[in-house]
């Protein structure tokens, strides 16, 4: 007889009470269970009680991030939400979100990524790829082919951005004083600028369809990638819902795809004697010392420094120029400083940088004011750890509040003031403990790898238009400073008058 029928004789005998007694103790059993591992097992942060199956989605809103401000209010720094089937914990607060980050002991208990649905898609990526020793070797050959092209003493580097730079105020010059959005050409900009890094030197990307299909792709994973998504934390809606992930696979693909091609390009022109790019530096790795990664995988993550890199750079651009229209005072301020030291007959360049503090502290205000990623991609626990004194299980996932860090009244005092002068010491320098408490390209093992090329942008690229320009409102314009929420936080789109210096 087998198991299937002597079960089936079992209940034939069984009155209709004795098996729902039987049914009930199995479920009391199994609730027993689960509250014993999500309530007592672990010492876990508090937080609010969400709905079955989606947890807290729905109550997130859209911006989720001053969602999590009105809870940290409630249940402290640390708090703990669900995402769909996913236990999240909140992270807020310097204190709490260095602990994550272990941006002072280099620690890594929260490098994972959790398995979102995005992120199945691309786990062998740096941005969201799944951390082990592989990723580690590719995280430290990608970083070093960056630094080596991106450098503040590289003459190369610093003659492309003030060619970009001057290509940049040449086309605000073709206007001619008239209404025009900048949103575009400070992608372009910006874009170029990694793209010649990752592919050579020489790209007029205007008009580029190759370009512009990988600006669409990245939007698309911009889009899809914001907290809250409902298809990302529930993978399962994809069935019921195709048209949420049809866009993002599709983008996925050409991203493989091309990333593929232009390697394959490049290796035709390749020369172990001429290193055009951080492309070839890659090529030119001896891949039998390393394990798990192979050029192709490499490659992509030239894709990855281009797609992220313009989003955030042209996002805080745009913003620092409404500022500019908003505060006039601190524009004249920054065109006097430009004035005194680089002077009107030469583009500003790197080695300026440190010569125009009050510059470097107005980017760095529009940093902590409009903070790109109000939070950082999502973290997961790789191994059982503690936040703020909590268990975190293995697995779970960790959001990290960075708009908390820019916002809070104990440290700012007036956080939604617009001052730059908060980043400068009494002699006028940049004040370096201030600068560090707002970290907007994230820390620790996760930290965005462009970081210096992000700022060595936005510093040549504004201190050259505001030398060259005046930023004037449209006449009779109001302007709406409400951010679109987003993976960054993007303004409104807004026209601008490029008034010529004279």
């Amino acid at each position: 007889m087998s198991v299937a029928v002597a079960v089936m004789s079992l209940f034939s005998d069984w009155d209709y009470l004795q098996f729902i007694n039987v049914f009930l103790l199995f479920f009391g059993s199994y609730i027993l269970w689960w509250t014993y591992n999500e309530y007592f097992r672990w010492y876990l942060p508090p937080g609010p009680w969400g709905l079955p199956i989606i947890g807290h989605v729905l109550a997130l809103g859209e911006n989720p991030h001053l969602t999590f401000m009105k809870m940290r209010a409630k249940y402290g720094d640390v708090f703990r939400i669900r995402l769909g089937s996913f236990p999240t914990i909140v992270v807020n607060g310097d204190e709490s979100i260095r602990e994550v980050t272990n941006a002072r002991l280099g620690g890594d208990d929260f490098a994972g990524r959790p398995r979102f649905y995005l992120f199945t898609l691309r786990d062998d990526g740096l941005s969201v790829g799944r951390y082990d020793e592989s990723w580690r070797q590719m995280k430290n050959v990608a970083v070093k082919s960056l630094h080596r092209f991106v450098n503040e003493n590289d003459e190369d580097f610093d003659d492309l951005l003030t060619d970009e730079a001057e290509r940049l105020v040449n086309a605000i010059s073709r206007h001619d004083e008239r209404p025009f959005s900048p949103k575009t050409l400070m992608i372009m900009t910006t874009g170029s600028v990694t793209y010649q890094l990752c592919y050579g030197r020489g790209h007029d990307l205007n008009g580029d369809e190759v370009f512009n299909r990988i600006m669409d792709g990245a939007r698309e994973f911009f889009e899809f990638a914001s907290a809250g998504n409902p298809v990302d934390v529930m993978p399962w809606l994809r069935y019921f819902m195709p048209w949420k992930t049809n866009a993002i696979r599709e983008a996925m693909s050409f991203a493989d795809e091309i990333s593929k091609e232009i390697l394959a390009n490049h290796e035709e022109t390749f020369s172990a004697n001429h290193t055009r790019d951080i492309l070839d530096s890659y090529l030119a790795l001896d891949y039998d010392k390393l394990s798990g990664i192979d050029k192709t995988r490499l490659g992509y993550t030239c894709y990855e420094f281009l797609t992220a890199g313009f989003e955030t750079t042209s996002t805080v651009s745009l913003w620092t120029m409404l500022y500019m229209i908003k505060h006039p005072d601190v524009q004249q301020k920054i065109y006097d400083e430009i004035s005194d030291i680089v002077g009107d007959s030469r583009l500003p360049r790197i080695s300026d940088k440190s010569k125009l503090p009050f510059l470097e502290a107005t980017i760095t205000e529009v940093m902590r004011i409009r903070t790109p990623g109000t939070l950082a991609l999502p973290h997961a626990a790789v191994r059982d750890s503690k936040i703020g004194g909590f268990d975190v299980p293995e697995g779970t996932v960790v959001l990290l509040n960075l708009y908390s860090l820019a916002q809070d009244e104990n440290v700012w005092e007036d956080p939604h003031v617009f001052r730059p002068e908060r980043f400068l010491t009494a002699d006028g320098q940049i004040d370096r403990s201030k600068r560090n408490l707002i970290l907007p390209f994230s820390a620790g093992p996760r930290k965005c790898p462009g970081e210096n090329l992000a700022k060595f942008e936005l510093f040549v690229f504004l201190a050259s238009i505001l030398q060259k320009f005046e930023i004037l409102p449209v006449p009779d314009v109001e302007y709406d400073m409400t951010p679109i929420h987003g993976l960054t936080d993007c303004p409104q789109i807004f026209d601008i008058i490029a008034k010529h210096r004279k």
